[in-house]
């Protein structure tokens, strides 16, 4: 799958070096995938963390220290190439006694793999200051302030959803290790402000530790939609996860409503990474689709890469992702706005940041039951409240939800700490 995380991430990568500064993506458990593409910013060291013998470590404690044969193996391009190929198990219910003993840093399983990257950053990379990802690699921070010298920083960015899921006592003993290291910490920049005000009030962080960087994407291939009246079939588009939790059948009973409704131009297309175990709710959401008689009015699309989200997004008329949990990114919102399609989403979570700085579509009161229906009716039946808010999605983009806007701020707050 495309893991919105590492999408933020690669993006922001690229975005510093544009502005000729030097970043390097160091892949921890599995290389890395997005659908941008790759060069420099992700060529200059190996996987760190590798996901076999991180698990490895966890369970046999054999593996705790260094097998050279099994390690050279283990460590090989081809097992990194067939983990980046195949679905990796990251099920958080499974995955608490890793998730907590990597927590723990030097005192977790993995405290070897610890010493490799170590060893790496200093004699290799030797950076002015590393960034961790999110707050479930907060373990390493202790060790590389004490041994590189220099400040490390971390992302606040989606993963309380993963902690959530873990099954006790692992996820509270998870928790009580969060407030205990990211208080190590030199700085940390959440992905919105509403993520920000969570997380404190969750691991015990003061809010003015941690600074806000709302997302930007790349703009490169986007572009704005030619405004006109509506000609043919009005589509509307999701892209996010195949999964109940993104609120996709919300969104087909939505649309089977509307289009059952006097609406014969209407169409859904919709896309995105599709796990296994949502198969059974996916058949489902295509039976009440046929049974309305709009099911071949729909379309249900896998993981697109770069060039094909293009030019889904440039077929779009009206974008939604009804999501059931408050998003903390919303990264597909600015891609949907660079492409100069309006939204319709939940007005929860860092949607209203969005809003607020676009007026680029509608924003629905999940509470009630018929919100999501009444906002895209609205943009339905007005071809040119579409236009205007699609125009206003698309500046916005332009002017500040953008990755360069990103990498600026990002750069501001590094040189803060040096």
């Amino acid at each position: 799958m495309y893991c919105g995380n590492c999408l933020r991430d690669h993006a922001l990568a690229l975005a510093i070096r544009g502005l000729g500064e030097e970043l390097v993506l160091v892949p921890i458990y599995t290389p890395l995938r997005t659908d941008l593409p790759q060069g420099e910013e992700t060529r200059n060291g190996p996987v760190f963390f590798n996901g076999v013998r991180a698990y490895l470590e966890q369970h046999l404690p054999y593996m705790r220290k260094p097998r050279p044969v099994l390690d050279r193996m283990l460590s090989s391009g081809a097992v990194d190439k067939l983990l980046g190929a195949v679905g990796a198990g990251t099920e958080a219910s499974r995955l608490g006694p890793l998730t907590h003993s990597m927590l723990k840093g030097e005192e977790g399983n993995q405290a070897r793999e610890i010493d490799e990257l170590l060893e790496w950053l200093r004699d290799e990379l030797k950076p002015d200051i590393v960034h961790l990802s999110n707050v479930l690699l907060v373990g390493l921070a202790r060790r590389l302030r004490e041994e590189l010298g220099i400040p490390v920083v971390c992302s606040l960015q989606s993963e309380d959803h993963f902690i959530e899921g873990l099954a006790e006592p692992y996820r509270t003993d998870c928790i009580e290790e969060i407030r205990t290291r990211a208080n190590e910490l030199d700085g940390m920049l959440a992905v919105s402000a509403f993520y920000r005000e969570m997380v404190c009030a969750k691991y015990g962080i003061e809010e003015s530790k941690v600074a806000v960087v709302l997302p930007g994407v790349p703009l490169d291939g986007h572009s704005a939609k030619k405004p006109g009246p509506r000609n043919g079939a009005l589509m509307i588009g999701y892209l996010a996860r195949l999964g109940p939790e993104k609120g996709l059948d919300l969104l087909c009973e939505a649309f089977s409503s509307l289009a059952t409704a006097g609406n014969e131009t209407l169409r859904l297309s919709a896309a995105g990474y599709f796990p296994g175990p949502s198969a059974s709710w996916l058949k489902g959401i295509a039976r009440r689709l046929q049974g309305a008689g709009v099911r071949e009015r729909t379309k249900f699309l896998g993981t697109l890469d770069r060039e094909e989200k293009l030019g889904f997004l440039s077929k779009l008329d009206i974008f939604s992702v009804p999501a059931l949990r408050p998003e903390t990114k919303g990264l597909y919102a600015m891609e949907a706005m660079a492409s100069g399609v309006p939204f319709v989403l939940p007005g929860e979570g860092v949607f209203p940041e969005i809003f607020e700085r676009s007026g680029g579509g509608l924003l629905y009161d999940p509470g009630r039951p018929d919100g999501l229906r009444e906002a895209l009716k609205a943009l339905i039946d007005d071809d040119g409240l579409r236009s205007r808010l699609g125009r206003a999605g698309r500046a916005a983009a332009v002017d500040y939800f953008n990755s360069e806007r990103m990498a600026r701020e990002t750069m501001d707050y590094y040189h803060s700490l040096t």
